[in-house]
């Protein structure tokens, strides 16, 4: 692997497990009740009361809008090169290719999600929340 692969695959790792399966896991947990603080109180409160297939939906939702906004936030970074950088193990990620957005590759074998995200899809999230009753 080159040595701006590794950088990329670098911010892709931290991106994935920082920001989308944190996103994703807040959304499981939010509509299994599972936060105590009071400002989600009502909201979990009205999810919960939710049928299972209601609760798919919303977390499909979250994980559609997460990965446009992911898609649409490298595209800019691409975009802004000469006014935005993002400097990884020294180099500036953003300076690195033109093809930052498409490294991200919500879907295949080669992307970030695939290897780095711990939700795959909208099914792995809702397997997530059956492995979870399990416990």
């Amino acid at each position: 692997m080159d040595e701006e692969s590794k950088v990329l695959d670098v911010f892709g790792q931290f991106l994935m497990t920082s920001l989308r399966d944190q996103a994703l896991d807040f959304t499981l947990r939010l509509t299994q009740g599972e936060w105590k603080a009071p400002a989600l109180s009502a909201i979990q409160r009205a999810l919960v009361a939710w049928d299972g297939e209601h609760k798919e939906l919303v977390r499909h939702c979250v994980a559609l809008a997460l990965d446009d906004a992911l898609h649409s936030f490298l595209f800019q970074l691409g975009e802004q090169a000469e006014h935005i950088q993002v400097i990884v193990d020294g180099k500036n990620i953003t300076a690195c290719t033109d093809y930052l957005h498409w490294k991200w590759k919500p879907f295949g074998e080669e992307g970030w999600v695939a290897q780095y995200s711990r939700f795959k899809n909208a099914e792995e999230i809702d397997g997530a929340e059956k492995n979870r009753r399990e416990f």
